[in-house]
Order: structure tokens, then C-alpha cells, then sequence
């Protein structure tokens, strides 16, 4: 009677696990988890059903509990290919790298036909900072599964890391060819086609990411700052605005905001946002000097602060997340606003032997100004030239 028994429950856990895969295919994960829970009880030694579950609590937002029952599924099977890839992305996403390589090659080792498990282990290497070795498992991944469009994303990403646009262009076309939905690729070959001055298409792809993806900040504020590199300061303040609605504590949205509305002539309203987002990230260079260059170069006298400008100017020194450059011309301004004129002098000369050639001219006729003991301001947006 007992042998019936176990053999009954044998046979209804599989049958609830094929109820439940339609259940997963339908989306439904509550009967689906149902099912499953039922399934593992009826047979608490099948590995599969454990599995499943940890699939539908992810799906349902639980990665820890998803975690014990793929460690408990690798238990009582620890030949199950996919259970060690899928315990692998939830230590990829939870930034456990190490532990995430070791499990997605385990489940290469085991299944070497497994495209998944060789995008996701090149997702780790990427983390790593090992683009190359990245790069090589997507290409296996492509390989195995020719249309599997986060790969081409994965590795174009991996392209942009090395500095090859053109590699990292053919594969983000890729992408969103097969899934024309991918926001983040549209988002990616719009940065792809700013640093090629394709500023037009840049914004194109924006706006698409942003058709499939309303929410998506980064892509708001990347569009502002293409919006304003073509002038149009007013469609740049809606994109700004419209990110800070949806994320208010987004740093990076309060300096394209800031920029946009001194572009604009409203330069009060410009340092304010600054100053938000050096509250928001005290320890950022990019506000700092912002803040300093502002002070020292408006063309609003009650805005000008030139000792203040110094202050901002000199906490810039030996502190990563800017360029020298920037930090040389930062203390060129604010010495002469400040009176300093033959350290502005110095600082100006400098900053001129790093300048590349397209400013230099710029660099040279800002020397002249302090050389002839004058401050240099920015002219306001209705004036032609600086």
C-alpha cells in the first residue's frame, strides 16, 4: 500500500508541474507556485519542481527565498545546468561576482550548449572590467542562440568600454532590429552617435527609448543635454523637469538642469540647482566646479562671487572625477574674479598647454583678459559670441 502511494505521488507531482509550466507560460504565478508547492510535497526528493518555484518567486520579486530553493534543487541534483545558471544571475544582480562566475561556469561545464549561462557569465566579466573575456563568451552565446538580442546589447556595451564605436553601432543596430522594443539599446546607440557629432540621430534615439520607456531618467537627461548642445534650451528644461518628477534624487539631473537654465539667462535659478545637487552628493566634483566656474563667470554681477568661486575652485585639487584641465581653468577664473590675477595668469598658462585644439583659441583670448587684468565672463545667450 505504501509503495502505491509513493508511486501515486510521484506520478500527481509531475502532473501538477506540467500545470504549473502552463501556469508560468500564462503568467499566473500564484497557481503556478501553488502547484509547485503541492508538487514538492507530493515528491520532496524531485529536484525540478524546487526549481520552477525559485523561477516564480523571482518573477515575483523574492530572490532570497528563489535562492533557497535553487540551492535546494542543486541538493538533490547537482547536475542541474540551469538551477547553477539561475542561482548565478540572482549573485550577478545582487553584485556577488565571484560566486556568480564560479556558478555559471559550473553550469557551462555541465551544459556546454547553455547560451544563457555563457551571456550572463560574460555580463560578470564586464563587471570585472574584463571586456575581452566578456566579449568571448558573447560570442559563444551568439553562436548558440544567433538571435538572442541581450547579447548583441551586452557585448556593444562591451565594444564601448574598448572605444570601438563602430564594432558597438553594428551591434546595437543588431539588437534592436531583433527586439525593437529594448529601450536601453536605443539609449546606448545614442550615446554611440554623440561621440560620433551625430547630435540629430542622438536625440531620434532618445525619443524612441523613451516611446518604449517613458520613465526612463537617464534617457531624459541624456536627451536634455543633446537638446542643449543644439540650442534648444527650451525642450532641454521640459526633459530636465520631467526627470525630476520621476526621480527626484537623480544627481546628474540637476546639473544638465542647472546648465540649461544659465543657457537660458536665468543664472539664480541655475546655481540653485547646483547647489541641489551638491546637497544631494556632497562629495561631487562635477558641482563643485560647476559652482566655481558659474561665480566666476556670470555675467550677473549679484551673482559673481569670486572668493567663493576660490573656495569651490581649490577643493577640486587632487580629487578624481574631473580633469585637470577643467580644475586648472576653474582656478584661472575664480583667481581673477577674485583679484588674483597673476595666479589666473599662471593657472591660464597651463591650462592652455593641455587644452586639445579646438579650444585653444578660446583657452588664449581668456589669458589676454586676465593678462590685461580683466575678469572673463560669459556673455549672456542673446549675444553671438563669447
Amino acid at each position: 500500500m505504501e509503495q502505491r502511494t509513493t508511486w501515486w505521488n510521484k506520478i500527481d507531482s509531475r502532473f501538477r508541474v506540467a500545470y504549473a509550466l502552463g501556469a508560468m507560460r500564462r503568467n499566473e504565478h500564484g497557481r503556478a507556485l501553488a502547484l509547485l508547492n503541492e508538487a514538492i510535497k507530493r515528491n520532496p526528493q524531485w529536484a525540478y519542481p524546487r526549481f520552477l518555484r525559485g523561477q516564480v518567486l523571482e518573477c515575483l520579486g523574492d530572490r532570497e527565498q528563489a535562492l533557497v530553493d535553487y540551492n535546494q534543487a542543486i541538493e538533490l541534483n547537482p547536475n542541474l545546468a540551469i538551477a547553477f545558471c539561475n542561482r548565478g544571475d540572482i549573485h550577478l544582480l545582487q553584485q556577488r561576482y565571484q560566486e556568480a562566475l564560479l556558478d555559471l561556469t559550473h553550469a557551462i561545464e555541465l551544459d556546454c550548449k547553455m547560451s544563457q549561462a555563457y551571456y550572463l557569465r560574460g555580463c560578470v566579466w564586464s563587471w570585472l572590467g574584463e571586456s575581452p573575456k566578456a566579449i568571448a563568451d558573447h560570442d559563444e552565446a551568439l553562436n548558440l542562440e544567433p538571435r538572442m538580442a541581450a547579447a548583441f546589447f551586452a557585448r556593444a556595451n562591451c565594444w564601448l568600454k574598448l572605444g570601438n564605436l563602430d564594432q558597438a553601432k553594428t551591434d546595437l543596430d543588431k539588437a534592436i532590429k531583433l527586439n525593437p522594443c529594448m529601450a536601453d539599446a536605443y539609449d546606448s546607440r545614442a550615446s554611440v552617435r554623440l561621440k560620433k557629432g551625430e547630435i540629430d540621430l542622438a536625440i531620434d534615439d532618445y525619443t524612441e527609448a523613451l516611446k518604449h520607456e517613458p520613465s526612463l531618467v537617464k534617457c531624459l537627461v541624456s536627451r536634455a543635454s543633446a537638446l542643449g548642445d543644439k540650442g534648444d534650451f527650451g525642450s532641454a528644461l521640459a526633459d530636465c523637469q520631467r526627470a525630476i518628477e520621476l526621480a527626484p534624487e537623480y544627481w546628474w539631473t540637476y546639473q544638465n538642469l542647472g546648465w540649461t537654465l544659465v543657457n537660458l539667462g536665468r543664472y539664480k535659478e541655475g546655481l540653485a540647482s547646483f547647489e541641489k545637487g551638491l546637497a544631494i552628493d556632497p562629495n561631487n566634483v562635477v558641482f563643485l566646479e560647476s559652482i566655481a566656474w558659474l561665480l566666476a563667470t556670470c555675467p550677473d554681477a549679484g551673482i559673481r562671487d569670486g572668493q567663493r568661486a576660490l573656495e569651490c575652485a581649490r577643493e577640486l585639487g587632487g580629487r578624481e572625477g574631473i580633469s585637470e584641465l577643467q580644475r586648472l581653468t576653474a582656478m584661472a577664473a575664480a583667481s581673477a574674479e577674485a583679484g588674483n590675477f597673476a595666479e589666473a595668469v599662471a593657472f591660464q598658462k597651463t591650462a592652455i598647454e593641455l587644452a586639445p585644439e579646438p579650444i585653444k583659441s578660446l583657452e588664449k583670448s581668456i589669458l589676454t583678459a586676465f593678462e590685461e587684468g580683466r575678469a572673463w565672463h560669459i556673455l549672456p545667450q542673446t549675444e553671438t559670441s563669447w
